[in-house]
């Protein structure tokens, strides 16, 4: 039974949500919409974007037929200074979190406002939430407030049906969604036709060298297939009784097999099946592949250009290095330079320059981010930032390197092209109409642009503007279909566009204002050019993206109006009800609009969660405000060794620039056993308060190629022992320490590629000081620092790990040993330790093993080590403590979505110690991935 509860206190930790805390400054205004069903707060100038909102999320609710129920109210919150297009839906507090910036690729999520497309994405797993709390998973909410519901959800309802169910959604209500969307499909299309027959197993938790689809793209297959086949109360039906654990084992499969009348087994099987069927119509051209399988590796080539170099300029990336740019010239790749860190993986390339958007952080804040051009010399290989704290995307360069066209997006949903000179200064700005969106611009010649053009609708098409005169020229005409990835080359321009199933090869010719077909591939074309007669392309296949060739069919194409993004493979849903959504967004109501008070609702208790680690048994309660900018934990904790009882309070304020927090705790009734000189035991029994305070700084610097962080705390600490019955009168005395304690924290680290078990390079240092003050002499001063390596293959790891601790040798007060002492000994406490060590990380094995889908052994991973440390008593005597070992890692997954990381330590100690004659000690290395 212990066992077990550790194992629920693991799992509840696991699924506390990556919400970024104090990401929002606290001047920050913000307003609120309440219709009943849900409430919107958002940035004050974006009232008319909150009220569509709104509109949505009402009027999805009251057409639903299945997950219906409206249950407790949500808060949506809108995120408007960020550049990725993304949301959630979570409870521990229960809220969604909205963030506002369009996507740019539109062939992963469409063309429509992202504000519809996000909330009824969104709003979908609102209204999954309030119905599945009903049976254990309300009990657990009961017991264990949110995040006990959320455990319960998670284990009962799988992540796959969740997000499939929402794609499922998005699709029925709207004219795309990515049901209708081919790239979605090519997921699992490209299993299909690469010959891939994966488990169920598989598929659910993924592999580090296979490609597998995730859990949006599965759950949607199986979403959408189990509506086709039974109707539209069959997931309504199934999941009733799944979140309410009825049975009690399997709940999900069992209740398929009983509405679907088949084994689990056998209804994932018949969903492929009508799929394939489906599938094996294919129009695809024949291709000629340039680039190789790799074998137990992904590897992809993306964004081919032509290079004036001779050759083909691309970026490449796989499950065991990070992304990189290179050049291909007669079958060898070279490597040019790094990418920074990403904000998407497009660039463009003119004459010898390769420009892209990277990514760039606020320092302190968060939830504020920034897109900046990154200019890339191919000859030097020296890449520099030309803009700051912009938000610019798809940026291209003129062939004589004199101007720059970039795409700026806003969070209200409207966009516009900037022109800058070479040094990133802006030069103009060209304005799009009223809730339209322009992307990836493309310089034809020094005074024309080809751009792509969104509207309102989610209709797309090309155009030609005049740099001089700002005209604006169609091209194309707008229809409901999907256009990216162009290729200026003289008189022609090449782009992607989708077409009923597949993303094909495109061409517009200027100069006869015609539109061809190209090349078709059964898993899509996403960026083409002609030369030497020879179409030349990146195809999406199961073992990434690989360059192929295609002799182009220049078809012209008459109508280039045509709705490409017909409903695929299944046809459940109502052309009524995916025509209104723009209807109903274009019809928001004037709602009343009030203020929301950032500081209102700080204090707000959601969740009870139980920690076990023997001998402490510790209940805490936890609060976070929506915003998530005050944190509180209660914690109650019983030792049954000492037989001691802690009430303990943390509080943070994550508001300011400065994060204040607050501890305190009182133990009561501490106890232990003395051995006195004459051998007899005699009880010792005490009791504590504590109290401190102090302030926090995370920032982060992250820049070119590194992730970098850094954060500062310092706090005053009162620390009062008061001595209820000691062996003998004078022996202990009544304490109270006051004491300073600061802490210096610095991590930097490359980007890795899956396979890689830490970064090719990373460095991490720590600083640790603490002094008593007023009262006692005592101190204590910790450092630490880990670097890393490559090692002999791309996925191993070379690290090398320090630290030093000093302390006072006066014993007025010891404080606790945060010394990481050579594993396989106790861990000692000397007043001068130096400690060394070395550490070689590498992959064994990938098993893919499951068992009974409730556990799932991923990866066997090792590390060889050898630690040394040096102490040093008050004498300064030295003493060693030297270790070799290993360590065997298991990379599992638990209910088929919950990483865990566990190992089993054998160490051989060098040193004898004590009494101690045993060279051998082996250890279990508790999870490694579940306190971050």
């Amino acid at each position: 039974m212990r066992n077990y509860m550790l194992f629920i206190c693991l799992m509840l930790a696991q699924l506390v949500h990556a919400q970024r805390f104090g990401a929002v400054p606290a001047r920050k205004e913000w307003k609120q919409i309440d219709t009943g069903i849900v409430r919107v707060i958002f940035p004050g100038q974006h009232d008319s974007l909150a009220a569509r909102i709104a509109t949505i999320a009402n009027y999805q609710q009251s057409i639903s037929k299945n997950f219906g129920h409206a249950g407790q109210k949500i808060s949506m919150i809108l995120h408007d200074e960020v550049i990725n297009s993304n949301g959630y839906v979570a409870l521990g507090p229960f809220r969604s979190e909205l963030y506002l910036a369009p996507p740019v690729d539109v062939f992963s999520l469409g063309a429509l406002p992202w504000e519809q497309t996000l909330t009824v994405h969104e709003y979908r797993h609102v209204q999954q939430y309030n119905y599945f709390n009903t049976g254990l998973a309300r009990a657990m909410s009961l017991l264990f407030g949110e995040n006990g519901r959320a455990l319960a959800n998670a284990i009962s309802i799988p992540d796959w049906f969740f997000e499939g169910d929402a794609v499922y959604a998005e699709t029925r209500l709207s004219t795309q969604g990515r049901g209708r969307i081919p790239a979605f499909h090519n997921r699992f299309k490209s299993l299909y036709y690469g010959g891939k027959r994966y488990s169920y197993m598989k598929l659910r938790n993924g592999s580090y060298k296979d490609y597998v689809p995730d859990h949006y793209a599965l759950g949607y297959l199986l979403v959408a297939y189990g509506y086709e086949k039974y109707g539209e109360d069959f997931w309504q039906n199934v999941t009733r009784h799944a979140a309410a654990f009825d049975p009690l084992l399997y709940p999900l499969q069992k209740n398929i097999e009983k509405y679907a009348g088949v084994k689990f087994t056998r209804f994932v099987q018949d969903a492929f099946d009508f799929y394939q069927q489906q599938w094996k119509v294919d129009n695809s051209d024949s291709a000629v592949f340039e680039t190789s399988v790799a074998p137990k590796n992904v590897v992809s080539y993306k964004y081919p250009y032509p290079a004036n170099e001779g050759g083909i300029v691309f970026l490449k990336e796989s499950y065991r290095t990070a992304p990189a740019f290179y050049l291909r010239r007669n079958g060898i790749d070279k490597k040019i330079a790094a990418k920074h860190l990403p904000v998407d993986d497009y660039f463009s390339y003119n004459n010898g320059r390769i420009i892209y958007a990277s990514y760039t952080p606020d320092k302190r804040w968060g939830s504020r981010e920034y897109s900046d051009i990154t200019l890339l010399d191919i000859a030097s290989q020296k890449q520099r930032k030309i803009t700051g704290k912009k938000r610019y995307y798809t940026p291209d360069i003129s062939a004589d390197g004199k101007n720059i066209v970039a795409a700026e997006l806003s969070s209200a949903q409207y966009g516009t092209l900037v022109l800058l000179d070479g040094e990133g200064e802006l030069i103009k700005k060209l304005q799009a109409n009223r809730h339209h969106i322009f992307t990836y611009p493309k310089f034809i010649n020094n005074s024309t642009i080809a751009a792509i053009e969104r509207n309102k609708k989610g209709g797309m098409r090309l155009v030609q503007i005049d740099v001089d005169t700002d005209k604006l020229e169609p091209l194309t005409p707008f229809a409901n279909t999907l256009i990216g990835n162009p290729v200026a080359s003289g008189d022609t321009l090449y782009y992607s566009r989708s077409s009923a199933q597949y993303d094909e090869a495109m061409a517009y010719v200027f100069s006869q204002k015609q539109t061809y077909k190209l090349a078709t591939y059964h898993t899509g074309i996403y960026q083409s050019f002609v030369n030497n007669k020879n179409l030349t392309a990146s195809v999406f296949t199961a073992e990434g993206y690989r360059l192929a060739t295609f002799a182009p069919k220049w078809q012209k194409v008459y109508d280039a109006s045509a709705d490409t993004l017909r409903l695929l493979y299944n046809q459940p849903h109502s052309n009524v009800v995916s025509a209104m959504l723009s209807k109903v967004a274009d019809t928001a109501h004037a709602y009343t609009i009030k203020d929301y008070k950032a500081s209102g609702g700080l204090v707000n208790f959601h969740s009870m969660q139980p920690y076990f680690t023997d001998p402490d048994y510790t209940l805490t309660f936890l609060s976070s405000n929506l915003l998530n900018t005050f944190l509180a934990e209660l914690s109650y904790t019983f030792n049954r060794v000492e037989r001691f009882h802690r009430a303990s309070l943390y509080a943070i304020y994550g508001g300011w620039y400065l994060q204040p927090f607050l501890s305190a705790s009182g133990t009561y009734k501490r106890e232990m056993m003395l051995q006195l000189k004459d051998s007899s035991y005699h009880p010792l029994n005490w009791n504590e308060a504590n109290v401190g305070a102090g302030l926090q700084l995370p920032l982060n610097f992250s820049v070119g190629n590194m992730y970098r962080y850094l954060t500062l705390s310092s706090s005053v600490n009162n620390n009062h022992v008061f001595y209820t019955r000691t062996p003998g009168e004078g022996l202990y005395q009544n304490k109270n320490i006051i004491y300073f304690s600061g802490r210096i924290a610095y991590t930097q680290q490359v980007q890795k590629g899956l396979q890689q078990i830490y970064p090719a390079y990373a460095q991490a240092f720590s600083v640790n000081f603490r002094k008593a003050i007023l009262s006692f002499n005592a101190y204590q001063m910790t450092a630490a620092a880990s670097l890393y390596f490559p090692g002999l293959s791309a996925s191993h790891s070379f690290m090398v790990a320090g630290a030093a601790q000093r302390s006072d040798t006066l014993r007025n007060y010891t404080f606790s040993n945060t010394f990481p002492f050579s594993r396989g000994y106790p861990a000692f406490h000397y007043p001068g330790m130096v400690k060394y060590g070395l550490n070689y990380h590498f992959p064994i094995a990938y098993p893919e093993l499951g068992f009974g889908n409730i556990a799932y052994l991923k990866r066997l991973r090792n590390n060889l080590f050898f630690d040394h440390t040096l102490a040093f008593n008050k004498d300064n005597v030295q003493q060693n403590f030297a270790s070799v070992g290993t360590e065997l890692f298991f990379d599992t997954n638990w209910w088929n979505q919950l990483p865990v990381s566990f190992g089993v330590r054998f160490s051989y100690l060098l040193h004898h110690f004590s009494n101690n004659k045993n060279h051998y000690r082996w250890e279990i290395i508790l999870p490694v991935n579940l306190y971050n």
